[in-house]
């Protein structure tokens, strides 16, 4: 899902909301998991309330909020989640048949100041929230378990590695010159497409990758049980392999800092990572961005295209949803071409540019 719009119409904050959202569901997912695994009362509760006040979204919300995120399992049941202020959040049993194992991620917006942040130590005493915070330990894991990645977009390598001065990490993207010389260079010193952009691509490909259900397994059931004495009880009532898998990605302005040219590649080297490469263990992956680019929206129009040519390559339409939010609603730019093809609707985007030339053509006249 591409959400897309001008300055300050809430685009962010719609996907922050449904992160939160997906996060319950999540946790409805363990908590129903456990609960047909024969442990009788849970030890842990999720509080919304709790939730919206520590992402810094309490003021988006008003006395007369209601808030209403629905799901669709793989069997068709539909699950509901339930926000009014003043209340606890309705959180539905999930069957069986539909209970899934979910990784959430966020890509934040401040993703730039990452090369330079972690050159400060843990003890800066510095704080960006909990996004920038989520967004900065994702980057950290996806470094530790794969220290070396492509990014095609840029034609370069990320490789980490640790000063031998004070054991503090270096990040480089390396290349090749014309005459077949490497070349590196420090993340930190790089252009500010490469700093904003580098952090996500490496997440993207840890998502892929290098994230590890069985190990978030532990974490989040076996060691929590263990913790609580309650590992007795525990009659599995499916094994993990069993269960569906899928990962949630949410991404602040993917666009930042970067050429019309590069966009696209970056939109191609997410697509290709999320959707063309088969994980061993069967997992799925939803992905939703907040944008202004409508080089985005347009390239989602040539992934589309591409699909029906090369099915490796592209993405099908039934995957994609184009949200315009404009004057606190959002609509589907989603329509058919003369071909009764489902394209994006970007003619509202060329606006500024039409509008531009206009004034132009009209202060120079003939």
């Amino acid at each position: 899902m591409l959400l897309i719009g001008r300055s300050a119409t809430g685009k962010s904050t719609i996907m922050k909301l449904i992160g939160l959202f997906r996060y319950l569901y999540k946790y409805a997912n363990i908590a129903s998991y456990l609960k047909q695994s024969k442990i009788a009362s849970l030890p842990f509760k999720k509080q919304f309330k709790k939730l919206i006040e520590a992402n810094g979204l309490a003021t988006n919300l008003k006395s007369d909020t209601h808030l209403t995120y629905t799901v669709e399992g793989s069997t068709g049941r539909i699950y509901k989640f339930e926000y009014r202020p003043g209340k606890p959040v309705s959180s539905p049993s999930i069957s069986p048949e539909d209970l899934t194992f979910i990784k959430g991620i966020f890509v934040s917006e401040f993703r730039n100041i990452i090369s330079a942040w972690t050159g400060y130590g843990p003890n800066s005493g510095l704080q960006l929230g909990f996004y920038f915070n989520e967004t900065l330990e994702l980057f950290k894991e996806a470094v530790r378990t794969n220290p070396s990645v492509d990014l095609p977009y840029f034609g370069m390598t990320f490789k980490a590695s640790k000063t031998a001065s004070n054991g503090m990490p270096q990040y480089n993207l390396v290349t090749k010159n014309s005459e077949g010389k490497e070349i590196n260079i420090r993340l930190r010193d790089a252009s500010s497409g490469m700093k904003t952009t580098t952090p996500l691509g490496l997440i993207v490909n840890y998502a892929s990758h290098s994230f590890d259900f069985t190990e978030a397994f532990q974490r989040s059931v076996i060691d929590l049980l263990y913790r609580s004495n309650r590992l007795k009880e525990f009659k599995a009532v499916a094994e993990l392999k069993d269960l569906r898998k899928m990962v949630t990605i949410s991404i602040e302005e993917p666009e930042l800092s970067l050429d019309p040219e590069t966009q696209g590649l970056l939109l191609d080297y997410i697509v290709t990572t999320l959707f063309h490469i088969n994980p061993e263990d069967g997992r799925n992956f939803k992905i939703m961005m907040a944008s202004h680019s409508p080089y985005m929206a347009n390239q989602l129009n040539l992934l589309m295209a591409r699909n029906e040519v090369e099915a490796t390559t592209g993405i099908n339409p039934k995957d994609v949803e184009v949200l315009l939010t404009e004057n606190g609603t959002a609509r589907s730019l989603m329509v058919r071409d003369d071909h009764n093809r489902p394209v994006v609707d970007t003619e509202f985007l060329s606006d500024p540019i039409n509008q531009i030339y206009d004034n132009y053509e009209s202060l120079r006249p003939d």
